[in-house]
């Protein structure tokens, strides 16, 4: 379980928190959309300043106290999401899939 110590810090961003999925990143791929965003000509403009990539894999290390569908130890790959060119990635439980480890 994910412990918060939060000082001087709003609820509704310790309430973002508590969804939250802390991921180490195994394989995040370089794909053309990826560097057809780096070089802005993709149809999708993230904000900026951002973390490219949008595939990989990764095991979960902690998750926030309202996650329900995962756990520390679980494989999983994101969905929907830009940010995978990490080594670890605080990412929505929502926009996670559970996968097979084998």
């Amino acid at each position: 379980m994910m412990h918060l110590i939060v000082c001087s810090q709003t609820a509704q961003y310790v309430y973002s928190l508590i969804s939250k999925v802390l991921v180490k990143m195994i394989v995040a791929p370089v794909n053309p959309a990826d560097i057809n965003i780096i070089q802005g000509v993709y149809p999708v403009k993230p904000p900026l300043p951002t973390t490219g990539g949008f595939e990989g894999i990764g095991d979960v290390l902690a998750v926030g106290s309202c996650v329900t569908n995962l756990c520390p130890g679980d494989r999983v790959i994101p969905k929907g999401v830009i940010g995978t060119w990490c080594t670890t990635g605080l990412f929505n439980s929502k926009q996670l899939k559970k996968v097979s480890s084998t």
